[in-house]
């Protein structure tokens, strides 16, 4: 991961020793030190020059981008030094760790509401993460510091805008500040326009306690980027450790931390960064100079810690690219793992396909033997049945000789002058007189398959309930060659209700085929 360059934003005169207090853990905790504590800030002769009260920093990181932006691990490590150096430089310190915009702005203005309005207070400001320069539709460049949930400017470059803090902003938050001693330190890349870059040789330390200043820093130019293992952060714990103090009076001045980092900064990056410094454009607010005062063998400490430092750096990032190409072979076994899942399962697939189809053809197979097994079964019924009708039955069985039938049943229904279907007739045996005009029979024959279409006649006698016949009916019909089972019907009755000759009581009809009786039934009239 690559971040963009560091700009270090001061505001003040003077940083010394403060008293020692515990630090912060992410995310946003703070240790607060309430006593006042009033130290003095001497210079080579022993003259006291300056005075504070308490000390107070906020450091902000952001790693776990989650919008687009690279992910910076090494943020992480950079707050967790920093804040340990700004601890043994006596500073209360508060840690924010992967703030969205509302919550950076927030411990922005939380920070300063509760520690930046006494005068005698000193404040200092860290934030590392991403930064961006944006140039504006007017022609300007504007920097702006990428909260958490910020997009990438290079996919969604107008709500970039909207959730990006701008140094504008900052320089607000600058402004609002009461406390006369005030450092903003800004571990990211975006262009410098609030201040003007200087060369500016070290004024007398007691100059720099009674004028007010803003200091900016940056590990590079807009257009550069940084390994996310600040080599800017080394470098400036080093200095503000006393490497930085080139006169030797105790002290390290922002103008010396500039001219210190950005010797070493080009030499460790091979020319890659290029720190630029400067003061805020602003005549009330760049006389003074910012002041780190060196604690005591701190240098030799500092250049020892910084020699270690370097050493464990570049064991971790070998170790970092061991693990780096491990993930890339855990990656590819993974890869390759999940690829012969696959080839596995469209093999498992592909017998599963070939035995359902096996199963189907068994099955289909299965369907046809008991298909012509049923086929078999019904020819086998209808020779019994043609065997069976073969034999001479009595008249009692209501025989029907010239087809070789047996009468099974004889049914009633209500009819019209046209005949009811067949599907819409309602059987049964009593009729009333006044609601009924026609009166249908259907005789239903059981007989053997012809071998070829038979004509016959089926006459009808009709008794009044007192015996005497009142009508007689004759009746074509047939049967087909592929017939078991056929039913014969008619009718008998009066167009309209007014001709209803039908008497209350028992009616009967005879039925008779080739002048044998086949059949008798009977219904009744009430």
């Amino acid at each position: 991961m690559k971040k963009n360059c560091i700009i270090l934003f001061t505001i003040c005169a003077l940083i010394t020793l403060l008293p020692s207090i515990s630090g912060s853990q992410p995310k946003s905790q703070s240790t607060d030190s309430r006593g006042v504590k009033v130290v003095a800030i001497k210079d080579a002769q022993g003259k006291e020059i300056g005075l504070y009260k308490e000390s107070h920093a906020l450091i902000i990181g952001v790693s776990e981008y989650t919008e687009g932006w690279p992910k910076l691990p090494g943020v992480k490590k950079d707050v967790e030094d920093v804040k340990n150096t700004l601890q043994n430089h006596g500073f209360n310190v508060t840690v924010v760790m992967d703030p969205k915009r509302e919550q950076m702005i927030q411990a922005f203005e939380g920070f300063i509401n509760k520690y930046g309005l006494k005068p005698e207070n000193r404040l200092l400001f860290y934030f590392a993460g991403h930064g961006h320069t944006v140039k504006q539709s007017y022609g300007e460049e504007m920097g702006y510091i990428v909260p958490a949930d910020a997009p990438n400017p290079n996919k969604d470059p107008e709500r970039f805008l909207t959730k990006a803090v701008d140094m504008q902003l900052i320089e607000v938050f600058a402004k609002r500040i009461q406390s006369k001693h005030a450092m903003f330190l800004f571990d990211s890349c975006f262009s410098g326009s609030l201040f003007a870059i200087t060369r500016a040789v070290p004024e007398n330390i007691s100059y720099k306690t009674a004028k007010p200043v803003r200091q900016f820093l940056t590990s590079g130019s807009a257009d550069e980027q940084v390994p996310d293992a600040s080599i800017f952060r080394h470098q400036f714990i080093a200095a503000i450790n006393g490497e930085a103090d080139v006169d030797k009076d105790g002290y390290v001045t922002g103008t010396e931390l500039g001219e210190f980092l950005q010797n070493k900064v080009i030499n460790y990056s091979k020319g890659a960064q290029h720190p630029q410094y400067g003061k805020i454009r602003n005549p009330n607010l760049d006389k003074g100079d910012f002041v780190f005062a060196r604690i005591k063998g701190s240098e030799e400490d500092a250049s020892k810690k910084v020699t270690v430092s370097e050493s464990q750096r570049i064991a971790r990032e070998k170790l970092e690219e061991e693990q780096r190409k491990l993930e890339e072979e855990r990656q590819s076994i993974e890869t390759e793992r999940k690829q012969f899942e696959i080839e596995t399962e469209k093999q498992r697939l592909e017998r599963e396909k070939k035995k359902l189809r096996e199963e189907m053809e068994s099955a289909a197979r299965f369907e046809e033997e008991r298909r012509k097994l049923e086929e078999e079964k019904r020819k086998l019924e209808e020779e019994k049945k043609k065997m069976a009708y073969k034999q001479t039955p009595s008249y009692d069985m209501g025989y029907v000789p010239i087809i070789n039938g047996k009468v099974r049943e004889v049914k009633f229904f209500e009819t019209g002058y046209d005949m009811v279907k067949y599907e819409n007739r309602e059987y049964r045996t009593n009729f009333s007189q006044t609601n009924t005009r026609y009166i249908g029979w259907e005789i239903y024959i059981d007989h053997p398959i012809p071998d070829r279409k038979i004509d016959f006649k089926i006459e009808s006698i009709w008794y009044y309930p007192d015996g005497s016949v009142f009508a007689r009916y004759t009746h074509d019909t047939y049967v087909q060659t592929d017939w078991s089972t056929s039913y014969h019907n008619a009718s008998y009755g009066w167009k309209d209700y007014s001709q209803s000759n039908w008497k209350t009581g028992t009616y009967r009809i005879d039925f008779y085929v080739s002048g044998q009786k086949i059949g008798s039934s009977a219904f009744t009239v009430y």
